[in-house]
C-alpha cells in the first residue's frame, strides 16, 4: 500500500505505527536545521570566486568549464561549502516518563537472589520510610522505547538507578526496567507478552485455566452481615487465598511470558560500585516471524566495561556479551550505536541472527555481531580503508540511538542501504557546563560493503530548553546533558501529489541532565534528508580518494565548530546561577 487520505490507510497507519489523526494537531514548533555534507562533489568552479580574490593567475581559468578538485585549492574549502540548511518541525511532550520506583524497589528487595540485599543498606535506611528512601536514593533517567506492531504498544527500558551515597551521578546497582505503553503513551500495567523461543505446553494451560476458575468462585460473606466478626475473618480468608492463587498463576506464567512492568532480567557481577547494566537502547529486530525488542546496554564483565545484548521476550540465554575477534578493546565499551542489515537478520525463533554496531566514528569502524554466540567482527574501519588519515575525524561525536531504515515505502537503491539515526556531540569546556551534549542527526550509507556519513547535523536540541545539572532552570552549571535514547517509530502518513513532499512522523526519546526523560514527535524528517541530494551536490557513491579525505576532514571540523558556537550560544541564553 502506498499513500492515501483513505480510513482504510489510516487505520493501517495507527495498527503498523500506532500513529493516528492526533498526531497531526499537536502544536509543532519551525526549526532550522544545519548540517555538513561529507561526500560532496567538489569542482574547480565551486571555488572560484575564493580562488580569483586569492590567486592573481585566476584569470587564465575558463570560469564556465567544470574542473577537477585540486588539493591546491583544499585550504580555500569553507564551512558554508559543505552546509547545508532547511527546516524541521518539532512537538515536544509535556509528559515525562514516570517510574513507580515503589513497586520496583519493592520487586528487587522481593527476589530470591543473593543480590536482593544489596538494594538496602538496612542499618541505614532502617531510619527512613520508605518514600525518603526513593527520593534520596534512587534516580532514574534514558528511557529507549520501539513499538510493536503485532502487541499494539511500546515497550520502554529505562535505567534505574540505586545510590547509597545519594547521588545521581553516583550509582552502586544500575537495573532496567521495562514498561509499556499504549498508542497514547498510557502506562499498561499487568499484561504479559509470550516468550519467542519457549512454548506454553497443554497441560500448563489447562492448570492455569483451572486455577483462574478459582478465582471466580468466591464464597459470599454478605449473609454473616457487614461489621460482624464472622464477616471479616470471611473476608480476610477469601482474600488471603486470592493471593495464593494469583501468586500461583504467576509462577507458572514466568516460565513461558514476561509481564511488564517489570524490572528486566539481566544477570551481572558485583564489584564496589557501578554494578550492573547502564545506559539501556533498544532496537527492533524483526523477521518474517514476527519481532522482538533487542537491548544494549554497558556494564561489568569479570575484568572490563563490556557491551551486551539482551533479547528480553526469549527465556533461553537471552544475555549475550560481545567480543570483537582480533581487535584490542577498550577497557570501557559503551556507545556502540546498533542497526541492523536486512540480509543478515535469521528468520528462526532458535538463531537470531546478526547485529551491526558503528563501534566508532572517529575513524568510522563497523562492526558485525551475533547475536548467539557475541563474537564480533570489524567488517569496515574507514583508517584502513584510506578514508581517514588518523586525525580523528568525527571524534566528538558518540553512540545515541539506533540506526533504522529508511521507510519501507521509498523504493530501494541497489547494493546500497541507507539508515538514519541520533548520535550525540560531546564538547568539554565550551563555556555552558564543563560537558555539553546535543543530539547530532546523522545519515549512515553503506554501498559495496564501504560506509560513510552522508550528513552530519549537530545541535539538534528539539527547539526546546535545556533543564541544567542543577534540575532548577536552564543554568550551564555542572553538565549540560540532552541525549538522545531512541527513535521509537517512524512512518510517512501522505505525500503531496504537487510537491512531493512527504508528511511523516518520528517519535524519538530523549533524556536531560541525566534524570529526566522525554519524547519528542518530529514532523518533515524525512523531506530534510532528502531535499540535500536537490540543494547540493551529492555524490553517487563514495570515492576512496585524497579528495573525499580532505573534504571529510573539513566536514568534522565543520561539525565540531558549529557544536562550539551552539555551546557559546547556550551559555548566553542560560539563566546563570550566582
Amino acid at each position: 500500500m502506498l499513500l492515501s487520505s483513505s480510513k482504510t490507510y489510516d487505520k493501517y497507519l495507527e495498527a503498523e505505527y500506532g500513529f493516528n489523526e492526533s498526531i497531526r494537531s499537536k502544536l509543532y514548533s519551525n526549526n532550522t536545521l544545519f548540517g555538513y555534507v561529507p561526500n560532496l562533489e567538489m569542482t574547480y568552479s565551486d571555488s572560484s570566486d575564493k580562488i580569483t580574490k586569492n590567486h592573481k593567475d585566476g584569470a587564465n581559468r575558463d570560469d564556465n568549464k567544470l574542473q577537477p578538485f585540486n588539493k591546491a585549492y583544499a585550504n580555500l574549502l569553507e564551512c558554508q561549502d559543505l552546509q547545508y540548511s532547511n527546516n524541521i518541525e518539532y512537538s515536544v511532550s509535556d509528559q515525562n516518563f514516570q517510574i513507580d520506583y515503589i513497586n520496583m524497589r519493592r520487586q528487587l528487595l522481593a527476589m530470591d537472589s543473593p543480590l536482593a540485599k544489596e538494594f538496602t543498606t538496612n542499618e541505614e535506611e532502617s531510619k527512613m520510610s520508605e518514600m525518603e528512601i526513593i527520593e534520596k536514593r534512587w534516580f532514574s533517567f534514558g528511557t529507549a522505547a520501539v513499538w510493536l506492531k503485532k502487541e499494539q504498544c511500546y515497550v520502554a527500558y529505562t535505567r534505574m538507578i540505586y545510590s547509597r551515597h545519594e547521588n545521581r551521578g553516583s550509582s552502586y546497582i544500575s537495573v532496567v526496567v521495562g514498561q509499556m505503553f499504549d498508542k497514547d503513551w498510557n502506562e499498561i500495567k499487568g499484561r504479559r507478552i509470550p516468550f519467542r523461543d519457549v512454548k506454553m505446553p497443554k497441560e500448563v494451560k489447562q492448570l492455569v485455566q483451572s486455577l483462574k476458575r478459582k478465582l471466580d468462585i468466591s464464597a459470599n460473606c454478605d449473609a454473616l452481615g457487614h461489621g460482624t466478626d464472622a464477616y471479616e475473618n470471611c473476608a480476610t480468608e477469601i482474600n488471603k487465598n486470592t493471593f495464593k492463587i494469583r501468586e500461583q498463576i504467576d509462577k507458572l506464567l514466568d516460565k513461558y511470558s514476561i509481564k511488564y512492568p517489570t524490572v528486566v532480567n539481566i544477570p551481572f557481577i558485583m564489584r564496589e560500585h557501578w554494578n550492573g547494566p547502564e545506559d539501556p537502547h533498544v532496537i527492533l529486530r524483526q523477521d518474517k516471524d514476527g519481532e522482538e525488542p533487542v537491548i544494549i546496554v554497558n556494564m561489568n564483565s569479570h575484568k572490563d566495561i563490556k557491551v551486551h545484548a539482551m533479547m528480553p521476550h526469549r527465556k533461553i540465554d537471552p544475555c549475550v556479551m560481545f567480543d570483537i575477534e582480533g581487535y584490542d578493546m577498550k577497557g570501557f565499551e559503551k556507545n556502540w550505536s546498533p542497526f541492523f542489515v536486512p540480509e543478515r537478520v535469521q528468520s528462526s525463533d532458535n538463531y537470531p541472527g546478526y547485529i551491526h554496531f558503528v563501534y566508532d566514528y572517529s575513524p568510522l569502524q563497523i562492526i558485525r555481531c551475533s547475536l548467539l554466540t557475541g563474537k564480533c567482527k570489524m567488517i569496515f574501519n574507514a583508517q584502513t580503508a584510506g578514508l581517514d588519515n588518523g586525525k580523528g575525524y568525527f571524534g566528538i561525536i558518540r553512540g545515541g540511538t539506533q540506526y533504522v531504515s529508511l521507510p519501507n515505502v521509498l523504493p530501494q537503491l541497489e547494493n546500497t542501504h541507507i539508515w538514519v539515526g541520533f548520535a550525540k556531540s560531546h564538547v568539554d569546556n565550551c563555556g555552558c557546563g564543563d560537558r555539553f551534549y546535543r543530539p547530532t542527526l546523522i545519515v549512515l550509507v553503506e554501498t559495496d560493503g564501504v560506509y560513510h556519513l552522508e550528513l552530519v547535523t549537530p545541535n539538534v536540541d528539539f527547539g526546546k530548553p535545556i533543564m541544567g545539572w542543577n534540575l532548577k532552570d536552564t543554568s550551564c552549571s555542572g553538565y549540560n546533558v540532552l541525549s538522545p535514547s531512541s527513535i521509537s517509530n517512524w512512518a510517512i502518513l501522505d505525500q503531496d501529489p504537487i510537491t512531493k513532499r512527504f508528511e511523516d512522523y518520528m517519535v524519538v526519546t530523549f533524556s536531560e541532565a541525566d534524570a529526566i526523560s522525554g519524547r519528542v514527535v518530529i514532523r518533515g524528517i524525512l523531506n530534510y534528508i532528502l531535499q540535500v541530494y536537490n540543494k547540493k551536490k551529492v555524490r553517487e557513491t563514495l570515492l576512496i580518494d585524497e579528495e573525499t579525505v580532505t573534504i571529510i576532514q573539513k566536514a568534522s571540523y565543520c561539525v565540531a565548530e558549529k557544536c562550539k558556537e551552539e555551546c557559546k550560544s547556550s551559555a548566553k541564553d542560560g539563566i546563570t546561577i550566582e
